[in-house]
């Protein structure tokens, strides 16, 4: 009702950063079903700052709401449009909490996956951005897409272990790397011989 009526509503929540409970008015833009839940996009205005910012709310954290006499602050009708889907459609997955950076541009990716993996992937695209055109490499297939490499992709392609690799950017494949070596890490020998 509150996304239909474009009617602002006052939200406390607990933080999905913090575990702290949060109070504001906004203005709920957009309501999106991820594999995770329910999340609302929602402008939001702070009364202490006195400033707006966009965020992003799984459902299942508001404690309570309330759109009796909640009046739209002055800083929420001045705000600037914002285009939520543009912002999906370069992410791989949203990730809960205020949006901190909406400019980030999405990266040109070249991504090998072995056989099996490859083929689910020709069937069933693991984003919009990828290109339908492959590379043979290996024993393995390599695809295009272009994203922003937030960590819900890092953690996607490190789920695959050996079946995936990021080539290029140079960058965040060195990044992957350092991740996967600290990692390793972790799991020296702790106790024995």
């Amino acid at each position: 009702e509150a996304l239909q009526l474009n009617k602002p509503v006052r939200v406390s929540f607990t933080s999905p950063q913090t575990d702290r409970s949060e109070r504001y008015s906004m203005l709920v833009e957009g309501l999106v079903e991820l594999h995770s839940g329910w999340m609302a996009l929602a402008l939001v205005w702070d009364d202490e700052a006195q400033e707006d910012f966009r965020l992003v709310l799984p459902l299942d954290c508001i404690n309570s709401w309330d759109d009796v006499l909640v009046d739209v602050p002055q800083g929420l009708r001045d705000a600037m449009p914002f285009a939520w889907t543009r912002y999906m459609d370069q992410r791989f997955e949203l990730v809960p909490g205020v949006v901190m950076d909406a400019s980030e541009e999405p990266v040109p990716m070249r991504l090998w996956f072995e056989n099996q993996t490859a083929h689910r992937y020709l069937s069933q695209p693991f984003h919009n951005s990828q290109d339908l055109r492959i590379e043979r490499s290996g024993n393995g297939i390599v695809m295009q897409a272009s994203l922003v490499p937030n960590a819900p992709f890092i953690e996607w392609m490190l789920h695959h272990g050996a079946s995936a690799q990021i080539l290029e950017p140079a960058s965040l494949r060195e990044k992957i790397s350092n991740e996967v070596q600290e990692m390793a890490k972790s799991y020296a020998k702790m106790f024995g011989p």
